[in-house]
């Protein structure tokens, strides 16, 4: 699994949102036993509940993977 750096190879704009995002959904779907559908739902609910952009919360699930946390603050 990557962190968001190894997402920096595809380059800024869009196409590294999208590789963070769908790594941080299949870091849901692992952890919470989530389909990919809820992991999505639930990324967006959190983000806008922490009021950060989905890529920013995205980005800290995927670090927090990285490092082996089991639990996103």
């Amino acid at each position: 699994m990557g962190s968001s750096q190894e997402c920096s190879h595809l380059g800024s704009g869009s196409e590294c949102h999208v590789c963070c995002i769908d790594t941080a959904i299949a870091v849901l779907v692992e952890w919470g036993g989530l389909t990919p559908d809820e992991a999505r739902a639930s990324l967006i609910r959190t983000a806008r509940f922490k009021n950060v952009t989905v890529d920013a919360w995205a980005r800290r699930v995927v670090d927090c993977a990285a490092k082996g946390a089991s639990q996103v603050h």
